[in-house]
């Protein structure tokens, strides 16, 4: 039943780790062929541009919708008002979507967590007390000798190794999906918001009809 007990909450562990894994990896953007799309359209198409990014929440286009959807709520094209506007909104949103990310990192390290609980709790039962030795006033020669029986695979920790392997290549992964999502917000707002600036200037953006 302990060793159930163990398993149970490692194996739960690695579970709440490829949970954030997915969530994680379902967000995931190449940064270099979003760039080519995206740029075209800034140039030729900016509204469907801003309608592109308005799809993939949770990613570097979410800054540029919401700056599109700010820029657009102000409705002018006067160079200063427009740079004063659109960088502010860009490293709010930003900021954000990194805090929304972390919310997978904290999983992870729950997860890893139970995953190094159970290990430690396995190790802990596998302990045998210490066996009486003569001087021991408990010991009794006439006692039966028990028999143990040779630990197999499932007995040792060589399971919890791998659980706790797979656990933390997981939380791996998501660290450096975050890292490459840094690094596409950095970079969106050094390549790409300044096209999106420009084709709010030169007119290409149109503005959507103000509700009356």
């Amino acid at each position: 039943m302990k060793a159930l007990l163990s398993y149970g909450i490692a194996l739960a562990g690695l579970a709440v780790v490829v949970l954030a894994l997915l969530k994680a990896m379902a967000t995931n953007l190449s940064y270099p062929g979003a760039k080519l799309m995206l740029t075209n359209l800034l140039r030729t198409n900016p509204n469907k541009a801003e309608a592109v990014c308005k799809s993939l929440p949770g990613t570097f286009f979410e800054p540029l919708a919401s700056t599109f959807n700010t820029i657009a709520q102000i409705g002018m094209r006067d160079p200063n008002i427009v740079i004063q506007t659109t960088r502010p909104t860009f490293d709010g949103i930003a900021k954000g979507v990194i805090q929304g990310f972390n919310a997978h990192m904290t999983k992870a390290k729950l997860g890893m967590m139970a995953v190094v609980g159970g290990l430690v709790l396995s190790v802990l039962m596998a302990t045998k007390p210490a066996e009486p030795k003569p001087d021991d006033p408990n010991y009794d020669p006439t006692a039966d000798v028990v028999e143990v029986e040779e630990p197999g695979f499932f007995s040792g920790p060589g399971p919890f190794i791998i659980i706790f392997l797979l656990a933390g290549a997981g939380a791996g992964m998501i660290y450096a999906r975050k890292a490459d999502l840094e690094r596409s917000i950095v970079r969106a707002r050094a390549e790409l918001l300044p096209e999106l600036e420009k084709s709010i200037i030169e007119g290409r953006y149109q503005f959507p009809p103000k509700k009356a």
